[in-house]
């Protein structure tokens, strides 16, 4: 059977940034199912608990997958939460959707707190996406066409369309979202442009695809959130190559200068890419002063260091990460290169 989401989880992989795996949400349940509810997603609940062996086993194997995250934050809101009876924890999850086995993974919709899937036991990124697409389509059976009016309403349309690949009605009603939400007041605009870029770029229209990204981001610059900046990196890149996505992150660094993720993701594209080490140090040098207890810009520092020539201050500054983070054999190997090596990589 074929399925948007696996090809949305190939592009993730090929054209996204390094990133960790899953961005669990941090709320509690009932918040997650109020973002879900304003962004026309699903709710994703990771049950879990300390002696689970399998539990650990897709911490390590799936959920760390870069194209698992993708697919899921995409798709749904995912939140962990610890279910262990004999500690009093997860009672309220445990008694209303019948957990009894880990690992479980719940799919709700988070219009009435339904379960619509349930995954139990050791779950692959297959599985997982199978789960996701049975879920949307229980979802879209339940709710009447005549009701997709508001703009969140509009959105969700939208994007149960595009996992059903109705790539017409996906687009009509992304358009149709951002139309109602021509101000950007409801939040909606923008996840609706993602949408239909989506849409556009299976299509094979890349270029219509990032123009429809950016017209609305224009429109709604106060609405930019690091997901939106994220996809529009991606979609950059795939358009125009290095440049568009060098372009992008320069622009978003410059919108978010206390946002850590977009200045280190732009001095490693200065470094690596934009061939500017001693520009890359800059950004990066100032990205360890916003968040000096973070190994990662530290890190990321030390390499813009070395590389534009300044060993000594780069073998400091991750001495300083390594102090933060002692354990990180990663940060150990990098250490062991600047101080022995030529030209660590």
């Amino acid at each position: 059977m074929r399925r948007v989401l696996p090809i949305l989880l190939l592009l993730s992989l090929l054209l996204t940034p390094s990133r960790a795996g899953v961005r669990w949400f941090e709320g509690n349940l009932e918040q997650a199912m109020a973002r879900a509810r304003a962004e026309g997603r699903l709710v994703l609940v990771d049950c879990w608990a300390t002696w689970c062996k399998y539990c650990r086993v897709m911490d390590q194997d799936v959920w760390s997958q870069e194209g698992v995250a993708r697919a899921l934050e995409r798709s749904t809101v995912p939140i962990k939460r610890e279910v262990d009876a004999r500690r009093g924890l997860g009672l309220d999850i445990s008694e209303r959707y019948g957990v009894r086995e880990l690992p479980a993974v719940l799919i709700i919709d988070p219009n009435d707190g339904s379960l619509l899937s349930k995954l139990v036991g050791y779950s692959s990124p297959e599985r997982l996406i199978e789960g996701i697409d049975e879920a949307f389509r229980k979802a879209a059976e339940a709710r009447s066409p005549q009701t997709a009016q508001s703009p969140a309403d509009l959105l969700r349309a939208s994007r149960e369309a595009l996992r059903s690949e109705d790539a017409p009605r996906a687009l009509e009603q992304a358009r149709a979202a951002r139309a109602a939400d021509a101000d950007c007041s409801a939040g909606i605009a923008l996840d609706a442009a993602v949408v239909e870029a989506e849409v556009l770029l299976r299509l094979g229209k890349s270029e219509r695809a990032l123009e429809a990204l950016e017209t609305v981001a224009a429109r709604c610059p106060n609405a930019l959130c690091p997901e939106i900046w994220r996809r529009w990196v991606e979609l950059a890149g795939h358009v125009d190559g290095k440049a568009g996505k060098g372009r992008v992150l320069e622009r978003w660094a410059a919108a978010a200068p206390d946002d850590i993720e977009a200045q280190v993701a732009w001095g490693v594209w200065l470094r690596e890419d934009g061939g500017d080490a001693a520009r890359s140090a800059e950004v990066l040098g100032k990205a360890t002063r916003v968040a000096p207890d973070d190994p990662l810009p530290l890190a990321e520092w030390s390499r813009s260091l070395a590389a534009a020539g300044h060993r000594e201050q780069a073998i400091e500054a991750i001495e300083q990460a390594i102090a933060l983070d002692p354990h990180d054999p990663d940060l150990r190997e990098l250490r062991f290169r600047l101080r022995f090596e030529s030209t660590p990589r």
